[in-house]
């Protein structure tokens, strides 16, 4: 648990602050133009957790046989969580719940798994032996 938190401490430091974010109430932001930045964060955010998690678990799991599947199990949790925070949001009386948000946190999501994937893969196919 130690190296688990050690590895993933920016990780899960930015999963609480986008819990932290997504749970406070918002009024008086509505206006022309406020969906699509909006969006545009929920993107972004989910893409830098999903593309932490992954650095985080590679550097945990660095010469393990799971480092072969990593990528894939953190985008599959950052879409649940994109997912689970927006239901969660549902049950607020001060928050909605909407199904673009889904769709960006999503979006997000493979975002952060394609910069991984074409970018940083390649730096890490030679610092540590590492093919997706």
């Amino acid at each position: 648990m130690q190296n688990f938190i050690r590895y993933n401490f920016g990780a899960l430091l930015w999963a609480g602050m986008i819990l932290a974010l997504l749970f406070v109430p918002i009024t008086g932001v509505e206006g022309k133009g406020f969906t699509a930045l909006d969006k545009l964060i929920h993107a972004t955010i989910f893409g830098m957790l999903c593309y932490m998690s992954i650095i985080g678990q590679i550097k945990q799991h660095r010469f393990s046989p799971k480092k072969y599947r990593i990528a894939k199990y953190c985008l599959v949790f950052t879409i649940l969580f994109g997912i689970g925070t927006e239901v969660a949001q549902f049950g607020l009386g001060y928050r909605t719940f909407d199904l673009f948000d889904i769709l960006a946190n999503t979006v997000g999501a493979f975002a952060g798994f394609a910069y991984f994937q074409f970018w940083i893969s390649k730096c890490l196919k030679s610092a540590y032996n590492f093919n997706l």
